[in-house]
């Protein structure tokens, strides 16, 4: 690809690099970054559309790691130990900028979609910021979505290496760090987006559908999952000598 003007500046410094989970509380501004780059300022209309899709959509906290149940993450509760990170809303994790807003307790829910879209925003919002602080080139809506959908996902994997070949004019090189990660069926659509590519798991058009019904699927394992919890419960009691049974729950 022909590189523009700008990506014939001096490169810039290397961020420093952080752990997939670490998020500086604040993000190094290069000298070279406030110089005429021209970057969406949102994440765009296909881009959300792109990103809800991949991360679907919980109003109970789960184990993103967790094995699936009659296709739907289970609940957790509060007591099983955690194999991958404690998620809910749209991906949103305890180290997402929307942590002023959600805090990860047992039995803790989200109210609505309009909750969970406005701790998603909080932390896009952070890649947004991080992204204008560091590109110093010119960026399509496309390439842009493409890079908050895997630093939302990943954190800071491959993000020094990402921005340098962005500012050097190298966007071949950063379509193939973007196959790079965790979930290589979703790091092939983040490319593929740079690329141009709309591809989602769930077609555009019936993508709120499939939320409605993956939303009912969710409710109907949540009861199913307090009916065991009840009858464990209920169980325990039956069983339990009678000095023990003033002391059950």
């Amino acid at each position: 690809m022909k590189r523009s003007s700008a990506s014939r500046r001096e490169a810039p410094r290397k961020n420093p690099v952080h752990s997939p989970m670490s998020r500086p509380a604040v993000v190094e501004v290069l000298p070279s970054a406030r110089e005429k780059a021209v970057l969406p300022n949102s994440l765009g209309e296909f881009g959300r559309a792109f990103m809800y899709d991949e991360e679907k959509l919980y109003l109970y906290i789960y184990d993103d790691k967790a094995k699936n149940v009659n296709g739907v993450k289970p609940e957790w509760d509060g007591e099983t130990p955690v194999i991958g990170k404690l998620t809910v809303g749209y991906g949103h994790t305890e180290n997402g900028a929307g942590k002023s807003i959600f805090t990860f307790e047992p039995e803790r829910k989200l109210k609505d979609r309009a909750e969970a879209k406005k701790i998603f925003d909080l932390d896009v919002a952070f890649w947004v910021k991080s992204l204008h602080n560091n590109i110093k080139v010119e960026l399509n809506q496309d390439q842009f979505d493409a890079l908050l959908s895997r630093f939302f996902s990943l954190g800071y994997v491959g993000y020094t290496n990402i921005v340098k070949h962005i500012n050097e004019g190298d966007f071949e090189s950063v379509a193939q760090d973007l196959r790079r990660g965790d979930n290589p069926e979703r790091r092939e659509r983040e490319a593929n987006l740079w690329s141009g590519i709309h591809e989602t798991k769930t077609p555009y058009d019936t993508r709120k559908e499939a939320e409605k019904t993956a939303l009912k699927k969710q409710a109907a394992e949540r009861k199913k999952q307090e009916a065991a919890t009840k009858k464990e419960a209920a169980q325990k009691g039956a069983s339990a000598p009678s000095g023990e049974l003033e002391r059950l729950p």
